[in-house]
């Protein structure tokens, strides 16, 4: 149960060797929805973190109530990521190790954090959705 939040994944259960552009690609899309939409009057926020690694994935659960889900640091990461939005005024929150395969879009990098779980700083970066190749 992740309250308010989704938790999307790419490469898991299918594999897509375009894991990271496709998130970041759909995150935009996500975005660009949001802030051209209302719903029942209300304009909605959202954040997005998006980070590239190993994790844990599998059905968990009892017979008749089996739920798909991910697990490890690299989630936990891209939880972390989402709430550095609020930090560093932005919507979309990308790690290095996603920003590395992409090459469609142009990528800023905002500055490093230390974030819980981590003992190493990480390289922060962002987008700007009008930059996006056609």
């Amino acid at each position: 149960f992740q309250g308010d939040a989704i938790l999307a994944t790419f490469n898991v259960p299918i594999a897509d060797a375009n894991h990271a552009r496709n998130a970041v690609h759909a995150a935009l899309e996500m975005l660009n929805t949001v802030a051209t939409s209302e719903y029942v009057g209300v304009k909605l926020n959202i954040r997005i973190g998006i980070n590239t690694g190993q994790v844990v994935a599998g059905a968990i659960g009892a017979r008749g109530r089996l739920n798909y889900t991910v697990h490890g640091d690299a989630v936990n990461l891209a939880a972390r990521l989402e709430a550095l939005n609020k930090e560093y005024a932005t919507r979309l929150m990308i790690s290095e190790s996603s920003a590395a395969s992409i090459d469609d879009v142009q990528l800023s990098r905002v500055g490093e954090a230390t974030v819980r779980g981590q003992t190493r700083s990480i390289a922060l970066y962002t987008v700007d959705p009008a930059t996006t190749k056609q």
